[in-house]
């Protein structure tokens, strides 16, 4: 029964199902992309670098608050922080409500992968001070992070 012309049949069609092509969907760490309720996580979930990108500021963000969880300061300050990267995110790269398409849809691409690969650096600054992460915070934003994202900014408005 499982052999055909005397030849095993399983292994073929294990190797015919695994090689079926299945669309991977993106999935974004900081929220569920099968409930996605905003144009953001809708433009993030749709785009597999961004979503990727979402991954990854996510993973470090939670490294990060649970290396520092026994220390309730540093914590509320870490968390502070990921709220203001949040904030910053939808401010600098704003997202219509409507259909995003062509020139319009690379921009805000173009302008969020910005926005999270500032992000990255700056939770990295964070992660190499772990002794004092409000510290860290501080130097983090004193050096870079603020005067970029105000660039990724300009440059979005510009090409508007």
């Amino acid at each position: 029964a499982y052999y055909r012309l005397g030849v095993p049949i399983i292994p073929y069609l294990a190797f015919i199902c695994s090689s079926v092509i299945v669309p991977v969907k993106a999935s974004a760490a900081s929220f569920d992309c099968d409930n996605k309720r905003t144009a953001l996580e809708i433009f993030i979930c749709n785009d597999a670098e961004l979503s990727q990108l979402d991954d990854e500021v996510a993973k470090q963000f939670y490294e990060l608050k649970s290396a520092h969880q026994s220390d309730k300061e540093a914590s509320k300050q870490i968390l502070d922080d990921q709220r203001q990267f949040l904030r910053q995110r939808t401010q600098t790269c704003p997202i219509p409500e409507h259909n995003i398409a062509g020139e319009e849809s690379i921009r805000i691409g173009s302008c969020l992968k910005g926005v999270y690969a500032l992000r990255l650096r700056k939770l990295d600054a964070i992660q190499k001070k772990r002794a004092s992460p409000d510290q860290a915070v501080e130097e983090a934003d004193a050096q870079e992070p603020l005067a970029d994202i105000a660039a990724v900014k300009e440059e979005n408005a510009e090409s508007m």
